[in-house]
């Protein structure tokens, strides 16, 4: 007897939790400077005994880098960028009449060496805190231009960094291609930057979508957006789009991969293209709702006997487990929810 299982995924809540670091000691003075690591954000407050703050970053390779200060209304701080030596190198200042969360950037290309962000009081700031960070704009490589359509796409590396930008004038999506040497999980990772989101769609060789995820567009973003799936052996693409305040600001991401013989691969959302396992074995899935409503698994019974399936989700999800013949009639049925069911 010949069945297939289908694994549907009814409901699934992911918790981001964005981490700070807070200033205990005043690190008032370039020797005290708190060093500042990229994407991760710093916390300082300003007072009349201790009228400025320091922070220091140590660049291995010439880079481009995005410096970030919070603003607040009514207030505003000043930001300098000094090299180690002390001396300022470039100058700027919160919007005094910024809304609340939104940040300042400066935007430099900075040779190797150590730098340091100084920040002071221009307007009202004292006992007010403030946040900083810094981003790495560029990686190991940049988006070649023109790659605005799947016949134009950049072909990337795996595992490596690329940077590119949207222009909404002339530019409405980047495209970028990549092949797997064989079935595993690919990983696909996108920048998160204040004030800036995009749209991250894997496409299968005819372009069709595969999966698509927004990265993070909250006031405090860090890190990076990832997802990953199972791909068989061949050749796929990454688009990315842009959405929201985007325009001509860097992303950065990069694709990763792990073989892996035991992993749904994409496309098995029917029938027809049903996954084929092995009994015994145990295997990896993901669900996306928004462009996956189901993934298939078949696989064959030699003769009559009893079996089990045992399934274990994530928390805050639920799972419906439907278990057909070859004629696609359905033998069982089971809701699993936020633990490991086993059924018969």
């Amino acid at each position: 007897m010949k069945l297939i299982g289908r694994l549907v995924l009814t409901a699934i809540c992911i918790s981001f939790v964005f981490m700070f670091s807070h200033n205990n000691a005043y690190a008032n003075t370039q020797q005290t400077a708190k060093t500042i690591k990229d994407g991760k954000y710093y916390s300082g407050k300003l007072t009349r005994s201790n009228k400025e703050m320091y922070f220091k970053s140590k660049l291995t390779s010439e880079k481009e880098v995005a410096m970030y200060l919070s603003e607040g209304w009514a207030i505003q701080w000043n930001l300098e960028v000094l090299d180690s030596s002390g001396v300022t190198m470039y100058t700027t200042k919160t919007n005094l009449e910024s809304e609340m969360y939104f940040y300042k950037k400066l935007v430099k290309k900075l040779p190797k060496g150590t730098y340091y962000l100084k920040v002071t009081d221009n307007h009202g700031t004292y006992n007010k805190k403030f946040k900083t960070t810094i981003r790495i704009l560029n990686y190991d490589h940049k988006e070649k231009e023109n790659n605005n359509s799947i016949k134009k796409a950049n072909t990337i590396r795996l595992n490596d960094k690329y940077t590119g930008a949207i222009d909404f004038k002339s530019d409405k999506a980047d495209y970028y291609k990549f092949k797997i040497p064989s079935s595993g999980r690919v990983t696909v990772s996108t920048s998160n930057m204040i004030e800036s989101d995009w749209i991250v769609g894997l496409l299968d060789s005819k372009g069709k979508i595969i999966d698509e995820r927004y990265t993070d567009h909250n006031y405090d973003p860090s890190g990076f957006t990832s997802y990953t799936m199972g791909l068989k052996k061949g050749t796929y693409y990454i688009r990315i789009s842009g959405y929201g305040t985007d325009d001509d600001t860097n992303y950065i991401f990069n694709v990763k991969f792990k073989k892996d013989s035991y992993v749904e691969t994409e496309k098995n959302d029917t029938y027809k293209t049903a996954n084929t396992i092995k009994i015994g074995k145990t295997y990896t899935g993901w669900y996306n709702e928004y462009v996956d409503p189901m993934d298939w698994y078949k696989y064959k019974m030699t003769k009559t006997s009893k079996h089990r399936l045992d399934l274990t989700i994530y928390p805050y999800s639920g799972i419906i487990v439907y278990i057909t013949n070859s004629k696609h009639k359905i033998l069982s049925y089971n809701v699993y929810q936020n633990y490991t069911k086993k059924t018969k």
